[in-house]
C-alpha cells in the first residue's frame, strides 16, 4: 500500500477538482520525487553496469580494431547515461519551477443546460 495514503498526505484541491499531495507537504513530495525518480535512474543504472561488464570481458580475447570499437561504443554509453543524468536533474528543477509559476487554470464543471 502506498505510504502517501496511510499518512493522509494526499487531499482534494476543490479549486482543481482533483486529488493530490499538495506541494507544501514536504515528506509527500519527497516520497513521489524518490518513487518517481529512483526507479528510473536505477533501471538505467543496471543497464549501464551490464553493458559495461560486457564490453569489458569481451575485450580480453579481441583484435586490436574490435578493442578500439569497444571503446568507441563504452565511450558513448558514459556520454548517453550522463546526458541522462542531467535531464533527469534538470527536468526535475524545471517541474518544480513550474510548478510554483503556473499561472492557474480555472476547471468547472460542466453543467447542462434544459
Amino acid at each position: 500500500m502506498c505510504p502517501l495514503l496511510v499518512w493522509n498526505d494526499v487531499v482534494y484541491l476543490p479549486d482543481e477538482y482533483y486529488c493530490f499531495v499538495l506541494f507544501t507537504n514536504v515528506r509527500g513530495m519527497l516520497w513521489m520525487t524518490f518513487n518517481i525518480y529512483s526507479a528510473s535512474l536505477s533501471l538505467l543504472l543496471f543497464i549501464y553496469f551490464r553493458i559495461t561488464v560486457f564490453i569489458c570481458q569481451q575485450s580480453n580475447n579481441q583484435s586490436l580494431v574490435v578493442k578500439r570499437n569497444q571503446q568507441q561504443d563504452l565511450l558513448a554509453i558514459q556520454q548517453i547515461f550522463i546526458t541522462n543524468t542531467l535531464l533527469t536533474v534538470f527536468m526535475n528543477r524545471l517541474e518544480s519551477v513550474w510548478a510554483h509559476t503556473a499561472i492557474p487554470i480555472q476547471l468547472r464543471p460542466i453543467v447542462a443546460i434544459g
